[in-house]
Parts: structure tokens; sequence; C-alpha cells
């Protein structure tokens, strides 16, 4: 979270906006950082999306849920 060119995401951020990544590893390194970017975007709204890797599937964060029947 502290590379410049997060910081440059960082500023450009909107609520509902979508960061894609390719992979996971493409943004962070360790644990930790993993959870402080998922806490930094559920803090602005930023919905999280992974290409491949172990969090693949498109997967976003936070979860989208299917609309109710």
């Amino acid at each position: 979270m502290e590379r410049p060119a997060f910081a440059n995401v960082a500023s450009a951020a909107h609520p509902s906006d979508t960061l894609t990544v390719s992979e996971l590893f493409r943004l962070c390194r360790h644990l930790m950082d993993i959870h402080a970017v998922r806490d930094w975007c559920q803090a602005r709204g930023v919905v999280l999306r992974v290409l491949s890797g172990p969090l693949s599937t498109s997967t976003t964060w936070p979860p989208t849920m299917p609309p109710p029947p």
C-alpha cells in the first residue's frame, strides 16, 4: 500500500469503482497486505476483483450477492 502506483490508484478511486488486478501478488506480497488492501477497499466502497490465482473466478470483494427473488 506504500507503493507509488497504489497511491495513484488510491487517489483516483471512488465508491463503487472496481479495482481489477490480474493476480493478487501484483497488488500484495503478504497476508497482512491482503487484509490491508481488503480493509482499504471496504472502507472506501471499492470492489476488489482478482482475475486469476487462489482468489480468482473473477473473485470480487466484497462478494456480490444475487438479488433476492
